[in-house]
């Protein structure tokens, strides 16, 4: 029998912070500037809206989070983030 990974210990809102620091540090990865993240949805996964410094609106799902957070050592790669309706 496995142990739980410490992730998912934590209630519905601890969950949803720890994936907002990956959703940041996936920003960062890819050289995005954020001056907004809004958990969208969070069920089977999360997503995430974010407003970029530059004025840009993009929809981050989780699966680009934990991608990003995956692969942080390989080398750079595109985004995979979509861009949203403007504001």
């Amino acid at each position: 029998m496995s142990t739980p990974s410490y992730f998912y210990t934590l209630d519905a809102e601890g969950q949803a912070q720890c994936m907002r620091r990956l959703a940041e540090a996936a920003l960062a990865r890819w050289n995005l500037a954020a001056q907004d993240i809004v958990l969208i949805k969070y069920r089977e996964n999360a997503v995430f809206r974010v407003d970029t410094t530059a004025g840009t609106r993009v929809a981050l799902p989780g699966a680009a989070v934990a991608t990003a957070s995956a692969t942080a050592s390989a080398s750079t790669g595109t985004p995979a983030v979509t861009a949203a309706a403007s504001r």
